[in-house]
């Protein structure tokens, strides 16, 4: 399908228009977090986040501050972080989430098991996904974990605007099932009829 318009704005960053939808990219790691963390700020109504790396150090803390902050006041915010791509995730950090009204959740939890085969299993199932959705229609995908190491890293990062965060929030739904939470939270996200074949 043809282009509407494409132009570029200041620091390379490229902002594509579509029939339906924006697309825009962020060429660098600081250029994608103060995107991301300005949609945060303005969500209205939701925030789900799914990441594999997430630190709370100097830039973690920042949106973990800022998540509370909307939690606090009435956005519903959910967060799903790898357990072993986050490790470093502090307990400081998770009390603060839970305390503030952020629903964090660890996907596959590496904590050992009596039964070898499982542990083996969940150590291999990792989630490296990395998808912000604000208010259920901007999304911000593609190589960005939140660690202050990575602020010079040239990891690409797009934001989505329009009609195309249907399916990314279904993603977003068979991830937040697969950490083990009642699926009655995100079904209004699954596709009718195929509920069944998410595990």
């Amino acid at each position: 399908r043809g282009l509407g318009y494409l132009f570029l704005v200041k620091h390379g960053i490229i902002i594509i228009m579509a029939d339906g939808f924006t697309y825009q990219f962020y060429k660098t790691t600081s250029e994608a977090w103060d995107a991301m963390y300005e949609a945060i700020e303005a969500a209205e109504k939701s925030i789900f986040w799914e990441i594999y790396i997430f630190v709370d150090d100097s830039i973690g803390n920042k949106f973990i501050d800022a998540l509370a902050r909307k939690a606090r006041a009435g956005v519903e915010v959910k967060l799903i972080i790898d357990a072993m791509g986050s490790s470093e995730f502090s307990a400081a950090a998770e009390r603060l989430c839970v305390e503030s009204g952020v629903e964090l959740l660890k996907f596959s939890p590496t904590g050992p098991s009596f039964r070898l085969r499982n542990w083996i299993g969940r150590l291999m199932r990792r989630n490296h996904r990395k998808v912000l959705i604000i208010d259920e229609e901007i999304v911000f995908l593609g190589g960005v974990n939140v660690k202050a190491k990575f602020r010079a890293w040239d990891d690409m990062y797009l934001k989505l605007t329009g009609n195309l965060a249907r399916p990314l929030l279904r993603g977003f739904a068979k991830s937040y099932i697969s950490s083990g939470v009642n699926r009655s939270n995100v079904s209004r996200f699954l596709v009718r009829g195929l509920e069944k074949f998410i595990p």
